[in-house]
């Protein structure tokens, strides 16, 4: 398969440092509810604190492009691709999103785009397709983690002209290959009741704490109660040339409040990922619940696309940080999405996404180092693939184990 890398040279201006805020996002269904994590990380670690972490967040300056610098990047790709594929051998399942539940249906593109004109999204094409909805960490549903929502453009296990992959969230936790593996060496370190290392990786790393808050839903009622974003940055090249870039979200048709927005009490440990004392819910009761819904009827999505023009004298490295929203550039509607059957549990365990699903006229961006933003869908792409071998093989083993009962 040919790369989908696009060999787009881009010169990004410095301008000045900015740490990493908490995102507003229009979405009516967020209905009142605000992201309060800066004024939260202020009054649980001090103003001093966040006024030492906070430049943290964002590399400034972006370092130079050099061989030493891509080197340390590839070798840490390296390693990284031991941890992921590592744990799939261990476990024949995924190295993350472990516990999903899936369906099929059609994705069906508006007749009439907003967006440029395009290769791939032709008004009123017509895809067969899959959904996975999964928790990101835990495989308590009721517990407070990220959700997921994995779209494939084909009824298959793997093979796709394009899969894209979304989370809860307008941001997430880290933006960054570096900010990724920082999160992920403290989530290796924590328990059910032991959650320090969380709570210094959020201390150290402020837009983490921030991320956390907007990205983590807690006992929600529902997979289809809840919109995903993408947290890449997607090259967009429409028919007229110009260069372009993308994010996409899905959200639930006639969905009037996102379900597990973490409330005011929980804003302040975001940190703490277990489920709150009082709850009743059973452990997988989000999956239950996603195929009675369908069992009902289709479940229907609105697939949305914000498309913006990279324009050297005026974006900065701060263009493709996942930790930022383009403010001002409006969402459009993109494609129907409708599920209308649940996937046998034996289907959507072998059915996998990947980040090089893609046509020619989109994409993924290269990246130089572990800070560059573009690092996370370069790592991604170079990621999946080790855990994918890892967990087929034991599980044409017989030896994939089953899923836990506990957090």
């Amino acid at each position: 398969m040919p790369s989908p890398f696009v060999d787009q040279v881009v010169r990004c201006r410095e301008t000045e440092y900015r740490p990493i805020t908490a995102p507003i996002d229009p979405h009516p269904t967020r209905g009142n509810w605000v992201n309060r994590g800066v004024e939260v990380y202020k009054e649980v670690f001090g103003e001093a604190a966040y006024a030492e972490y906070c430049k943290s967040d964002v590399p400034f300056p972006m370092p130079d492009d050099t061989p030493a610098e891509r080197r340390k990047f590839h070798w840490n790709t390296f390693k990284a691709k031991m941890m992921f594929g590592g744990k799939a051998m261990i476990t024949g399942r995924r190295g993350t999103h472990m516990q999903g539940v899936g369906g099929k249906g059609t994705i069906t593109v508006v007749p009439r785009p907003e967006f440029p004109e395009h290769d791939f999204f032709t008004p009123g094409r017509v895809f067969p397709c899959r959904i996975r909805h999964a928790n990101a960490s835990f495989y308590d549903d009721a517990s407070s983690q990220v959700r997921a929502a994995s779209l494939k453009f084909a009824n298959s296990d793997f093979e796709s002209p394009l899969d894209i992959l979304m989370n809860t969230g307008v941001i997430q936790a880290f933006w960054s290959f570096d900010t990724f593996m920082a999160f992920v060496n403290a989530r290796v370190q924590c328990r059910e009741d032991f959650w320090e290392p969380q709570k210094e990786y959020m201390k150290l790393l402020p837009g983490a704490f921030v991320g956390a808050i907007e990205s983590e839903r807690i006992a929600p009622t529902s997979y289809a109660e809840m919109l995903y974003h993408t947290s890449i940055v997607y090259p967009f090249r429409a028919k007229d040339g110009k260069p372009r870039y993308a994010k996409y979200r899905l959200v639930p048709a006639g969905l009037k409040q996102e379900s597990g927005l973490l409330d005011d009490a929980k804003q302040r440990e975001p940190w703490v990922q277990c489920r709150n004392a009082n709850d009743t819910h059973p452990r997988h009761y989000l999956g239950n619940e996603y195929r009675q819904r369908l069992q009902a009827g289709p479940v229907e999505y609105m697939l949305q696309i914000q498309v913006r023009e990279f324009i050297e004298d005026r974006d900065t490295w701060e263009f493709f940080n996942g930790g930022r929203v383009w403010e001002g550039t409006p969402w459009l509607d993109l494609a129907n999405v409708r599920i209308e059957h649940p996937l046998p549990d034996e289907v959507t365990e072998v059915t996998r996404m990947w980040l090089g699903h893609q046509p020619d006229s989109l994409g993924l961006t290269y990246a130089n180092s572990g800070v560059d933003y573009r690092s996370l869908a370069w790592v991604r792409y170079h990621l999946y693939p080790w855990s994918r071998r890892g967990s087929w093989l034991l599980r044409s083993l017989g030896l994939q184990r089953k899923l836990k009962n506990d957090f």
